[in-house]
C-alpha cells in the first residue's frame, strides 16, 4: 500500500503537483463523503488549446497568467489526476472545481466549464463570474465512477489588456 501511494504521489508531482487531504469539506460548504480525498492539480498544469491565440502564457509558482492577442474566447485544459481504485475499490468522482482570478471580471472572465470522463463530456455549464478583481472558485458535484477526468474552461477576453490567472483545479473522490 505504501509503495502504491508513493507511486501516485510521484505521478502527481510529474504532471503538475498533487496534494491529498482526507475528509475535507467541499468548497460549496457541504461535507465531503466519508473517507473521501481531495486531489489538487497545481495551477501550472493548465495548457492552452491553441497557444498562438495568447500574447501571454506565463506559468509561475502559484498559477498561470494569461492574456489574449485579440478580443476572443479561448479554451484552456487541465488533466485531473486521481486514484480511480484504492485497495480494489473504485473511487467515485464527487466534486470538480477550478480557481482563477481576472483583472477585470466584468469583461474578461471564465464563461464555460466542461468536465470530461475520458473522451465523453460528462458536464457542461455556464460559469457565473462576479464583476470584480478577486479570485473565485467554480465547481460541480457528481456521484459516479470515471476512469479518468479532465477539465476544460472557456475564457472570454473582452480586451487585450486584462489578465486571467489560472490557479488550482481539484477533485473530491471516494468509495
Amino acid at each position: 500500500m505504501r509503495s502504491f501511494l508513493s507511486l501516485l504521489l510521484m505521478i502527481g508531482i510529474l504532471v503538475g503537483g498533487v496534494a491529498f487531504r482526507e475528509q475535507s469539506p467541499r468548497a460549496d460548504g457541504r461535507p465531503a463523503p466519508l473517507n473521501s480525498s481531495d486531489v489538487a492539480v497545481h495551477g501550472t498544469g493548465w495548457v492552452p488549446q491553441s497557444r498562438a491565440g495568447f500574447s501571454v502564457w506565463r506559468p509561475y509558482g502559484w498559477g498561470t497568467a494569461t492574456k489574449s492577442k485579440a478580443v476572443a474566447n479561448r479554451w484552456v485544459h487541465i488533466p485531473l489526476v486521481y486514484p480511480t481504485y484504492l485497495v480494489d475499490i473504485g473511487q467515485k468522482l464527487y466534486y470538480v472545481e477550478f480557481c482563477a482570478q481576472s483583472t477585470n471580471g466584468a469583461r474578461t472572465k471564465p464563461i464555460q466549464m466542461d468536465v470530461w470522463g475520458g473522451t465523453t463530456r460528462i458536464y457542461t455549464g455556464a460559469v457565473v463570474w462576479p464583476a470584480d478583481n478577486d479570485s473565485h472558485c467554480v465547481g460541480q458535484s457528481f456521484s459516479t465512477w470515471y476512469e479518468d477526468v479532465g477539465l476544460s474552461v472557456l475564457l472570454k477576453f473582452g480586451n487585450t489588456a486584462d489578465t486571467i490567472t489560472l490557479y488550482k483545479a481539484w477533485v473530491n473522490v471516494g468509495p
